[in-house]
């Protein structure tokens, strides 16, 4: 019996130790000038999946210093991925960098190389918490973060929540770095730090489902300063009001300290009011994008919010709003099936088994029979030891000139992406599969656009080691490649939407049924192929929606959607289909053909004639969870989504120094707004 509870409660230590996180390891220092701050995720806070910001601030007191930082995730080996940047540090300088990196749950190395080589200082970082994918991540920028510690008991569903508490210089100045932040709240704050690149990533993080709040308090000027104009209402002053009957109701729990209260007066400008005191808003929400702005009239710090025990329930007034992810807003599920679709090259085709037929047949006659009857007619069959060597090399000269112009001798980049976001909005996020063909043994230095995050496509079975260096731009550098050997990439980017507009408008027919009025107009220069309207689980097949058309639709809706639930998809409140959600199938599975421009069943082997259509096909398929069946992607109920495939490639991308051709496809999922 005790050594049973002596095991139980080594076990327990053990786990304890396993959650709790640990203080960063002891640095190793060669050069005592140079000192170094590393910041993972958002106040050493990251989720699961996706890729991490990291910010390293750098003083030098002593001799200038250039050279390289490099960041992995786990010991530096042959293998992984290295995140890199130069970096320049004369003497008494300061620097701060940005990196975005794939991190597994292995401690995080960074150092510091000089230009020789060189490991100047080095630091395993294994204090941050990872949270789980399907979890909160608030971030506060507040002088006093006791006020809004409590936002971690806010889960609205989710597996856990952790509050970061940041200064504006921590924000990232591209918009995809933002994408593990939920709700970012400014409480008496000068947001008029913001840098112009920040504030362009905040919209951007805003429009693709981000939840910002702002609050009023007797420093209102300067924390609205900068976001004025995203802000639902129109501050104007100060008040002070005795009581606030209204909100203490409204949320059902009474204030502990009493007024008077000091509120930001202001009126509503555009949006809705969640809580007010009579004329007086005190909680106002106004939807952009797929995300909202919230104006908060009181200050968090201060009576009455200050410990207050219905704080939380105001907070989940906000969170409410926050959109769980969508299947076709995340990395691949399946990366082995978007491996196999993005390394369908339609110029790069094997020769058809007849042509190789004919071609070894001819061989095998010429060698065997035909050589043997030429040799006897000559009578000199002992000149076979010369002829069988010369056509054999023959052939095989054939041969290699037949495999350089079936194959090439130039590298060649097929992309395949997926981008969503709303119909008419600023950006969108997007998951690219990149395939580099290699037609010789070499290696390749691949240049992409500066907020794109990249990581090894389906890395758990590469065994390849690729360097992705942040300068200008990125730049991706794989070791040596084999002939014919095909290297992928996973790029996540946010990206600007193409040019389309339109809303859904909801009537009520005379037997009760509700009635979506759908139009959109195509004002950009693309066209879009094998279009869908996705409803819920129902779809409108469109075909080919060409540049300046107008699309005009009805659909009644028939199950899955009430009166109700469409009102709160008007509001801004995303709803999800448990039934898929939950599933291990292909989400999109009923419209491939439709997607697929194809009739009939299908399958593996009814689209594998057609390179192109085969392509798709298996990009559709990497949505598939098939080694899951509590899948974290999440299906759409209530928005219209707008689908259709273009022929052209998303990434601004290139090979640095060899010459290459390029293609791509983009497959677009765009949320048509509904009227308010």
């Amino acid at each position: 019996m005790r050594l049973k509870l002596l095991l139980c409660a080594l076990l327990l230590g053990l786990l304890a130790t396993a959650v709790r996180p640990t203080t960063a390891a002891p640095t190793r220092q060669t050069s005592p000038s140079i000192r170094m701050d590393v910041t993972v995720g958002f106040d050493n806070l990251r989720k699961e999946g996706g890729a991490t910001p990291i910010q390293l601030t750098l003083a030098n007191d002593g001799p200038a210093l250039e050279g390289q930082v490099h960041v992995s995730s786990g010991a530096f080996g042959e293998t992984g991925t290295l995140y890199q940047a130069p970096i320049s540090l004369p003497t008494q300088s300061n620097k701060r960098i940005f990196l975005s990196a794939y991190l597994s749950n292995t401690p995080l190395t960074v150092q510091i190389v000089d230009d020789n080589g060189d490991v100047v200082l080095q630091r395993v970082i294994n204090n941050t918490r990872v949270l789980p994918e399907n979890s909160l991540l608030y971030g506060a920028i507040t002088p006093n973060p006791d006020a809004l510690e409590s936002l971690d008991k806010v889960l609205v569903g989710r597996a856990d929540a952790a509050v970061a508490f940041l200064q504006i210089a921590d924000l990232p100045s591209e918009s995809v770095g933002w994408r593990m932040l939920d709700v970012l709240v400014f409480n008496d704050v000068d947001t008029n730090e913001l840098s112009a690149a920040q504030r362009q990533a905040l919209l951007e993080w805003i429009d693709l489902g981000g939840q910002l709040v702002v609050t009023g308090g007797a420093n209102w000027q300067k924390t609205t300063s900068a976001v004025a104009d995203l802000l639902p209402v129109q501050p104007t002053g100060l008040q002070s009001v005795a009581d606030l009957p209204a909100l203490a109701e409204a949320v059902g729990k009474p204030f502990r300290d009493a007024g008077p209260y000091t509120v930001t007066t202001s009126s509503l400008r555009d949006g809705e009011l969640l809580y007010r005191q009579e004329s007086l808003p005190l909680l106002a929400r106004r939807p952009q994008g797929l995300g909202n702005v919230f104006f908060l009239a009181l200050d968090p710090q201060f009576a009455p919010l200050d410990d207050w025990d219905g704080r939380e329930i105001l907070w989940q007034s906000v969170a409410d709003y926050i959109p769980r992810p969508i299947v076709w807003n995340q990395p691949f599920r399946d990366e082995s099936l978007a491996s196999n679709a993005v390394e369908i090259f339609p110029d790069l085709t094997l020769p058809s088994a007849g042509l190789i037929f004919c071609f070894m047949l001819l061989y095998v006659l010429a060698i065997g029979p035909l050589n043997y009857w030429v040799l006897q007619r000559l009578n000199k069959r002992e000149l076979a030891w010369v002829t069988i060597p010369l056509g054999v090399l023959f052939f095989s000269v054939v041969a290699y000139v037949m495999g350089v112009a079936t194959l090439g001798n130039r590298a060649m980049l097929n992309q395949m992406s997926m981008v969503y976001g709303p119909m008419g909005g600023r950006a969108g996020s997007a998951q690219t599969a990149v395939a580099l063909y290699s037609p010789s043994r070499t290696s390749y230095t691949l240049q992409l656009p500066l907020d794109a995050q990249v990581r090894t496509l389906n890395s758990y079975f590469s065994g390849r080691r690729t360097v992705v260096e942040r300068d200008t731009a990125i730049l991706v550098q794989s070791n040596l490649a084999d002939v014919g050997e095909v290297l992928d990439f996973l790029v996540s980017t946010h990206t600007s939407l193409p040019e389309l507009t339109g809303n859904v408008a909801v009537s009520e027919l005379e037997d009760g049924r509700l009635q979506l009025a759908i139009t959109f107009t195509n004002n950009s220069d693309l066209t879009f192929e094998n279009a869908i309207l996705l409803i819920n689980r129902g779809s409108i097949k469109l075909g080919t929606v060409a540049p300046g058309q107008a699309i005009n639709q009805s659909f009644i809706v028939t199950r899955g959607l009430t009166a109700q639930s469409i009102k709160q998809q008007q509001r801004g409140f995303h709803q999800y289909d448990p039934a898929v959600s939950a599933s291990s199938g292909a989400p999109l599975e009923s419209v491939y053909d439709d997607l697929l421009g194809a009739a009939g069943s299908y399958g593996y082997y009814y689209y594998s004639d057609d390179p192109l259509r085969y392509g798709r096909y298996q990009f559709l398929e990497a949505l598939r969870d098939s080694y899951s069946t509590s899948s974290t992607g999440n299906f759409p109920r209530g928005p219209v989504t707008f689908i259709g495939w273009v022929s052209d490639p998303l990434l601004d991308m290139e090979l640095i120094n060899t010459a290459s051709s390029a293609q791509g496809t983009t497959l677009y999922f765009l949320e048509i707004p509904y009227q308010p």
